[in-house]
């Protein structure tokens, strides 16, 4: 699968209630641009839906509440697909609050990966503020 080009495009990462919300945008518009974050987003959605969650580095099954649960392809964690105006939207949901537990936890491990530093406990927080990350 190609992948979308991260310096044309930002991700915008809101915790709200039980859900991640992932947001993914060309900022050119262009249209083949947007054609691969829709499929890139899609795929990520599919490879959820079947317990395909990889941890991020320095992350570990045993200090990651809930993960083993997601990896087996639980259906009390769901993701759901959007196509947005320049690009596309996951949302990630659930109720149990050790899957949510996981969900924060490798949201904010992947932020991190990213060279997002929020300063916050994704751990406990039930809303955060919207997070941005783009490229310089």
């Amino acid at each position: 699968m190609t992948d979308f080009d991260h310096a044309r495009s930002t991700q915008t990462i809101s915790i709200i209630a039980n859900a991640v919300v992932q947001d993914v945008m060309s900022r050119d518009g262009g249209i083949g641009q947007i054609a691969l974050i829709r499929t890139y987003l899609r795929a990520q959605a599919e490879a959820f839906a079947h317990g395909g969650i990889l941890l991020p580095a320095g992350a570990s099954q045993d200090e990651t509440p809930g993960i083993v649960e997601l990896q087996a392809g639980t259906t009390r964690a769901t993701v759901q697909f959007e196509e947005t105006l320049n690009g596309g939207r996951l949302i990630y949901e659930t109720k149990e609050p050790l899957l949510w537990q996981a969900l924060c936890v490798l949201t904010g491990q992947a932020l991190r990966e990213q060279g997002v530093e929020t300063g916050l406990n994704l751990n406990l927080l039930p809303e955060t503020p919207v997070l941005r990350k783009q490229p310089p």
